[in-house]
C-alpha cells in the first residue's frame, strides 16, 4: 500500500482510537492504533515505511503526547512526518505547532478531510 494511504493513531481511549480507525479504515485507508506516546514510538519504529500522517493525542498514560513528539522530531526517518493532535486543550496543542490541531470531541467529517489532506 502507498505510505501515503498509511496512518498511525496515538490515543490511549480504546473507544475512541477503534472508532477512528474504523471510519479511516472504511475510507481505504491503511491504520494502525497505539495505546500511548511509547507504543507509538515503537510501532512506527517497527513500520516499513513512514505512514503519511500521524493523529496524536497528548494527555496519555506511560508516555504522553510530549514524549512522543520529542521521540519523532529528534528522528530524522520521522521528523516530517505530519501529525494531527487530537485533543481537548486548544491552546496546549496549537502551541505544539501541529499540522492541523482538531477539538475533542471529534468531528469525524473534520478528521477524514484532515487525514485526506495529508493522505491524498
Amino acid at each position: 500500500m502507498d505510505r501515503k494511504k498509511k496512518v498511525l493513531i496515538i490515543e490511549d481511549d480504546a473507544a475512541t482510537r477503534t472508532s477512528m480507525m474504523n471510519v479511516l479504515e472504511t475510507e481505504g485507508f491503511s491504520v494502525t492504533g497505539a495505546s500511548d506516546g511509547l507504543d507509538g514510538a515503537i510501532v512506527l519504529g517497527q513500520m516499513e515505511q513512514a505512514p503519511g500522517v500521524i493523529l496524536l493525542d497528548l494527555m496519555m498514560p506511560r508516555a504522553n503526547g510530549w514524549d512522543f513528539l520529542d521521540f519523532q522530531r529528534n528522528h530524522h526517518a520521522y521528523k516530517n512526518v505530519p501529525v494531527i493532535i487530537c485533543s481537548a486543550y486548544p491552546g496546549i496543542a496549537k502551541s505544539l505547532n501541529p499540522a492541523v490541531f482538531l477539538q475533542k470531541p471529534l468531528h469525524l467529517q473534520k478528521l477524514l478531510n484532515a487525514v485526506r489532506s495529508y493522505c491524498a
